[in-house]
């Protein structure tokens, strides 16, 4: 597992927070897993490389576009 999602992030640190996010989402979906349908291994990779995109974007300081197309929330009025 840590190599599969140190390829792909390239950065140690980051594909720890994959590996946390990655045990997160199993731990929350656990119930849709079969417990009898043999290896969760290939499962748990599954997770990670959904989870990887969106922790190696929050990494690097980028967000995902907004649907609305707003760019940035308008400040209140003071």
């Amino acid at each position: 597992m840590y190599n599969r999602t140190f390829r792909l992030t390239a950065d140690w640190s980051v594909e720890e927070d994959v590996m946390s996010g990655t045990f997160v989402a199993a731990w929350r979906t656990r119930e849709r897993t079969d417990a009898d349908g043999g290896s969760l291994r290939p499962w748990l990779l599954g997770v990670a490389t959904n989870v990887a995109p969106a922790t190696t974007r929050a990494a690097a300081g980028v967000t995902a576009p907004r649907p609305d197309g707003i760019k940035q929330m308008p400040t209140p009025a003071s």
